[in-house]
């Protein structure tokens, strides 16, 4: 929120933008990681609240959902045991492992072309692209 208070136009200052940055987590549960997804749900449902807020300060929302980094070697390491009890071996993920430099390209172009609100995947070392969010009554089902 202190972003606001010295980027904001209705502080003052010019506008710019935030990248918060969650996960493919935020976008798909992954079961043996239920708090790290949790908090990663935190942070979009966080920073597109706070994209409501564009027009009276001038700073851009955007979030960069990241796919596997080497950050998550050893990932066995890093689970509850209560859940790695039920699943056993997490450390064979699906998703290819994608350099820190390829996420930094991913971040450039997401600040300066990612919209307002706006939430980019970075994934397999490819283009990133952007996820939409139809209004929930668009996704609505007979029950």
């Amino acid at each position: 929120m202190l972003a606001f208070d010295y980027m904001g136009k209705h502080k003052g200052g010019k506008g710019g933008v935030i990248v918060n940055i969650a996960s493919i987590a935020a976008l798909h549960p992954f079961y043996i990681t239920p708090m790290y997804c949790a908090s990663k749900f935190a942070v979009l449902g966080f920073s597109q609240s706070l994209a409501n807020m564009y027009d009276k300060t001038g700073v851009r929302i955007v979030i960069m959902c990241v796919t596997v980094t080497a950050l998550v070697a050893n990932i066995n390491s890093k689970i509850c045991d209560s859940v790695l009890a039920v699943i056993g071996n997490a450390n064979d993920s699906k998703y290819p492992i994608q350099t820190i430099d390829h996420v930094a390209l991913a971040m450039l172009d997401l600040i300066q072309k990612g919209k307002n609100g706006a939430a980019w995947v970075s994934e397999d070392g490819q283009p990133p692209y952007a996820v939409d969010f139809p209004h929930y009554s668009k996704r609505s089902l007979p029950v």
